[in-house]
């Protein structure tokens, strides 16, 4: 019998956010989507595409998209963060799904997205359930879509459940998924702490 896929943004990250969310949703909503995402900037679709938001946090880049005419599902584990993010817009401009890397199993396997967004979850992975989450993300991924990932590089944690993302292994795998590289990015902390760096990387799925 096959395992099943392990749910590893573990009970301790949810919690972590739950218990903090009032405090990091200020805190996100105080940056712009367009100051914090600038590196997407030239590659957008045209609306109405279709967006999944995943990790959407306090719904700041949900509910952006969906102001600009996009079709938005956020998918975010945290149920205080959710709270939050729903109270500022309805169903009607976003959908909202409670679930979690790898598996998202709540968005249906058939679904196909224009863009997808994925900020700020892998480092919440050990490295193989990176590598699942990103295979996961590609299949959801329509042909010529576009999937932005970000994640940070830092030895400072404010949780146990945070790790390092290989950039150029994960860069390979996505190759072997149909995800071609287009651009990788590196920016300072949008908060301005100096013991952090970012990264982005930019691919278009191709079949």
């Amino acid at each position: 019998m096959a395992k099943p896929t392990p749910q590893v943004n573990s009970s301790g990250v949810v919690s972590y956010y739950d218990k903090h969310a009032d405090e990091l949703a200020q805190r996100y909503d105080a940056l712009s989507f367009e100051a914090i995402h600038a590196a997407l900037m030239p590659y957008f679709p045209t609306p109405p595409a279709t967006v999944l938001d995943v990790g959407s946090g306090s719904g700041r880049d949900a509910i952006h998209l969906a102001k600009k005419g996009f079709h938005v599902l956020a998918v975010e584990p945290s149920k205080r963060l959710l709270e939050i993010a729903q109270s500022k817009c309805g169903s009607n401009e976003v959908s909202w799904l409670s679930d979690r890397l790898p598996s998202l199993d709540s968005v249906r396997g058939d679904r196909k997205f224009d863009f997808i967004l994925c900020s700020a979850v892998l480092m919440h992975l050990p490295s193989r359930n990176q590598i699942l989450a990103l295979k996961r993300l590609s299949e959801l991924c329509a042909n010529g879509a576009v999937l932005y990932l970000t994640f940070r590089s830092s030895g400072v944690k404010e949780l146990s459940e945070m790790y390092e993302v290989d950039k150029t292994h994960l860069i390979n795998k996505a190759a072997s998924y149909g995800l071609r590289l287009k651009e990788v990015v590196e920016t300072s902390d949008w908060c301005g702490r100096t013991s952090i760096a970012w990264w982005a990387l930019i691919f278009v799925r191709e079949n």
